[in-house]
């Protein structure tokens, strides 16, 4: 391949890397943005693939652009010894700025999504509150039913129409403690509950065992050391709402899970 094929392959293979980085760049401030004004564009798996395709991009051009770069002085090596001192320099150049822009990508990546993430916990908490709030009045009632066998059932129904009350809640969920053989237990009410287990007051099949933060922050809300509510990130990114509830003496946490990510903001 003659030198000047070589020097226009290389150009194209820069002018790709820029232009791509720019280009991944802005729509990473894009995505950022949009999300801080709570927008629906934005889908979970879209940051992925684009990142990847993006990057792909890049690590081609770049691996094109350093092959003939290296090539290129090799051969200016052979021709001009007395300039040896020049190429060595730019193929540590040219495998600096690669190997920078590579870097600087991957970190763009993290910190927008650091950004996406902490503006998703924010909403949800507001959300979280809003409805609690809103159904503050039919919840208080689960003190009332979670002890009576004809009326427990009950409180699946009141946990489906906070459900169905927002789109952006996927599952409501009580937390209290109750005595399961003579001992006290959390328990977790669902809609998916076992129903015969609800109307036998069968406590041992709702028994609940949190872990780590999350049964901190719920001893926190049972006990009344806060609150107001809170969110939690738990693994894989997943999120969750807790808002308690307290009346004469009686405790209970709300939890509630927002719409999956895949199903949320790109539906």
């Amino acid at each position: 391949m003659k030198n000047e094929l070589k020097l226009l392959i290389r150009s194209i293979s820069s002018y790709v890397m820029i232009y791509s980085g720019a280009l991944i760049l802005l729509w990473f401030l894009f995505v950022i943005i949009t999300s801080l004004f709570d927008s629906k564009i934005y889908s979970g798996g879209s940051m992925d693939i684009v990142l990847f395709l993006g990057m792909a991009i890049i690590a081609v051009a770049a691996v094109i652009n350093i092959s003939l770069s290296i090539d290129l002085i090799a051969e200016a090596k052979i021709k001009e010894l007395k300039q040896s001192a020049q190429p060595t320099y730019l193929r540590k150049n040219v495998i600096k700025w690669g190997l920078g822009t590579i870097v600087f990508f991957i970190l763009s990546a993290w910190i927008g999504d650091y950004f996406i993430q902490r503006n998703r916990l924010k909403e949800f908490q507001v959300i979280t509150a809003e409805v609690v709030k809103a159904h503050r009045g039919s919840l208080e009632k689960i003190f009332e039913y979670v002890d009576d066998s004809l009326k427990i059932s009950k409180t699946k129904e009141i946990l489906k129409d906070i459900k169905r009350s927002n789109d952006k809640v996927f599952q409501a969920e009580v937390i209290m403690i109750r005595e399961v053989n003579d001992q006290e237990n959390w328990i977790e009410i669902n809609t998916g509950s076992d129903s015969v287990a609800l109307v036998n007051l069968a406590f041992e099949k709702l028994v609940f065992v949190p872990f780590g933060d999350e049964k901190k922050l719920i001893q926190q809300l049972i006990e009344g050391s806060n609150k107001d509510p809170l969110v939690l990130e738990l693994e894989k990114g997943e999120i969750r709402g807790y808002y308690p509830i307290i009346k004469n003496g009686n405790r209970m946490v709300i939890r509630l899970s927002p719409i999956p990510r895949n199903n949320g903001r790109g539906k």
